[in-house]
């Protein structure tokens, strides 16, 4: 059932071109049949990306990421297809099962312009695909019941934001509505680019890509896929399947025939790692706060709201970025962390945030806040993996869970983060 669901008509949506986050104005923006033509004709093969999330599941259960959970898990057959806004499919969204449960996401990229192979992998999704839908159905019926759907998709509408977009015709008129619900508060979406960390909006993530970047992002992708396909093929030879249940034989197996093995080239991690759901919407920062605050203090009576007070915020606003800091920054006893020594990327001359600042404060188990076009997470960990490529573990409040995200900007130590709190 809910591969049919998937599976649903796909109709044309304008490519919305990058935004420049500090002007607000639109740059590199490419003709839509030829955004389209570079981005479909790059799709990549569902059973190719199942190869690339089995081999990353391998080296993350190596690596002991997966708190020794993952053994006799297999990786799904069938993806979610998760879209951009602009109608092209961006993700596929495997589930990592064991037992006929979901324990585990893999996020694959499904398009080689992304340039990286797993986007994510770590905790599964909280939210119920089906109800969704079925929410966005009764939605739209009640509301628009002069309109005809046109599709119903799964998509990406502010990285990492899940939610489903539903697009409407009326057929007189021929007037049209697109519908954006956000998978865990089945909120309304406006599609527009967020002005401020915090607010609600969507907007997309192939438009965001440079187009100056598209070649060697596809190139990266297709050095990746070499690594994987010499793997496979000299598991073939030694008779191991990769895709047989997670186990100590077949890791060791792999490891007798990987030239680099399975184990990471710089790793670090912080735990425990405390997550939570932010209580509303425009709350991440907040949130993000309670997660670094919990791990510091573990048996704190702080909440959002109290937290959210000291920001000087109630009710779905976002407090100022000053307001932020001094959380940080000032003494527990009258409300802060008493953390003297952070450091804000918002004040002059401060570099931008890359793989050594986080490996640092990782190495002194200090976790960081992180910001990426307006939202906010906490990081807890970094992974140079087999490959060379670089990996943050991040806390999220918009999800509830806690996963590995490969960096914006493969093979660089430029993460591509808009902003930063160190908190130490």
């Amino acid at each position: 059932m809910l591969l049919a669901l998937l599976l649903m008509s796909v109709a044309f949506v304008p490519v919305v071109g990058a935004i420049d986050l500090n002007t607000g104005k639109q740059v590199d923006q490419i003709s839509e049949s030829i955004t389209d033509d570079i981005i479909t004709s790059n799709y990549i093969p569902v059973d190719v990306a199942r190869e690339h999330a089995t081999v990353m599941m391998l080296e993350y259960v190596s690596n002991g990421l997966d708190d020794g959970k993952w053994y006799g898990a297999t990786i799904s057959k069938e993806p979610l297809l998760i879209y951009d806004i602009d109608g092209n499919i961006l993700f596929y969204q495997f589930s990592v099962e064991k037992n006929g449960e979901d324990i585990g996401e893999i996020s694959t990229a499904a398009s080689k312009v992304l340039g990286v192979s797993v986007q994510q992998i770590g905790d599964p999704v909280i939210f119920d695909p089906i109800k969704l839908k079925i929410y966005a159905e009764n939605y739209v019926a009640e509301n628009f019941n002069d309109y005809e759907t046109i599709s119903t998709k799964f998509v990406c509408y502010s990285y990492p934001k899940i939610g489903i977009m539903v697009e409407l015709i009326n057929p007189h008129t021929k007037v049209q509505q697109k519908i954006i619900f956000d998978a865990n508060d089945f909120s309304i979406v406006p599609e527009r680019m967020p002005k401020y960390e915090g607010e609600s909006g969507a907007w997309s993530y192939y438009g965001q890509i440079p187009k100056n970047e598209y070649d060697k992002r596809i190139l990266d992708w297709d050095s990746i896929n070499e690594q994987i396909n010499d793997i496979i093929k000299k598991a073939n030879s030694a008779g191991i399947n990769i895709f047989d249940p997670v186990s100590d034989e077949n890791i060791q197996s792999l490891n007798q025939i990987i030239p680099y093995g399975t184990k990471a080239q710089e790793i670090g991690q912080i735990t425990p790692i405390p997550t939570t759901l932010q209580e509303e919407s425009s709350w991440c920062m907040v949130a993000t706060a309670w997660i670094i605050t919990k791990y510091y203090y573990p048996s704190t009576t702080r909440t959002q709201t109290s937290i959210g007070s000291y920001m000087g915020v109630s009710g779905d606003n976002a407090p100022t970025w000053d307001n932020q800091f001094d959380y940080y920054d000032d003494s527990y006893a009258i409300g802060g962390l008493g953390k003297t020594n952070s450091v804000s990327s918002y004040w002059p001359g401060e570099p931008a945030l890359s793989y050594s600042m986080i490996k640092n404060e990782i190495s002194y188990n200090r976790p960081l806040k992180v910001g990426y076009i307006r939202h906010s997470r906490a990081c807890f960990g970094y992974w140079k993996n087999t490959a060379g490529y670089y990996y943050y573990e991040f806390s999220d409040p918009d999800t509830g869970t806690s996963y590995w995200e490969a960096s914006p900007n493969p093979q660089s130590t430029s993460t591509g983060y808009t902003n930063y709190i160190l908190v130490k």
